[in-house]
C-alpha cells in the first residue's frame, strides 16, 4: 500500500497531471448540459474533484477495475466510484451525458470494447471525451513543453489527443 500511496502523492503533485486535467474539466464543462458525468478510469479521483470544482452540481461517476484506487476515490472526493473495466460498463445503455477519460486508454484491455461501451452507455444526445498522452509521432514534442515540465518531457508523455464522439 506504501507503494500506492506514493504513487498517487507523485500524480496529485505532477504539474503535467494538473494541466492536463485542468485543459480536459474545461472541455467537460463545454459540453456539459446537465445530468451526470462517468470517468471511465478515474483512479484516484483527480480529473474528477477538478471537474466537480467547475461544475459543482453535477453527479460524477468514478468507474476504475482497481479496488485500491476505488477506496480512495471514496475516501478523498465526492464522487461515486463504482469498480469495472471500460469493456463493461454496469451502466445502462443510454443512461450518461457526458463520459470522460484520460490517459487511461492504454491500460484498457479491450480498448475497442472501451470506446464502445463509452458510445453505449452515452444519451443520444451526450458526449464522450477521451484524452490519452502522445507518446510517439510529430506531436509527442510540442513546442515548450520541455520548458514547462523539464526532465518528465524525457518520458516522452508529450502531447495530447482527444476524441469526442456523439
Amino acid at each position: 500500500m506504501r507503494a500506492l500511496a506514493l504513487y498517487v502523492g507523485r500524480l496529485r503533485r505532477s504539474r503535467l497531471r494538473s494541466d492536463f486535467h485542468k485543459r480536459i474539466a474545461g472541455r467537460v464543462a463545454e459540453v456539459y448540459r446537465g445530468g451526470w458525468i462517468v470517468d471511465v478510469g478515474c483512479g484516484p479521483g483527480l480529473l474528477g474533484e477538478r471537474i466537480a470544482s467547475l461544475l459543482p452540481q453535477a453527479r460524477i461517476v468514478g468507474v476504475d477495475v482497481d479496488p485500491r484506487m476505488a477506496q480512495i476515490t471514496r475516501r478523498e472526493t465526492r464522487a461515486d466510484v463504482v469498480l469495472a473495466t471500460s469493456a463493461s460498463l454496469p451502466f445502462q445503455t443510454g443512461s450518461a451525458d457526458v463520459v470522460v477519460s484520460s490517459a487511461s486508454v492504454k491500460d484498457w484491455g479491450d480498448r475497442l470494447g472501451g470506446l464502445r461501451e463509452i458510445r453505449r452507455i452515452l444519451r443520444r444526445e451526450g458526449v464522450g471525451l477521451v484524452f490519452e498522452f502522445v507518446t510517439a509521432g510529430p506531436e509527442a514534442a510540442p513546442e515548450g513543453f520541455r520548458r514547462r515540465y523539464g526532465l518528465v518531457s524525457d518520458t516522452r508523455l508529450m502531447g495530447a489527443i482527444s476524441a469526442r464522439f456523439q
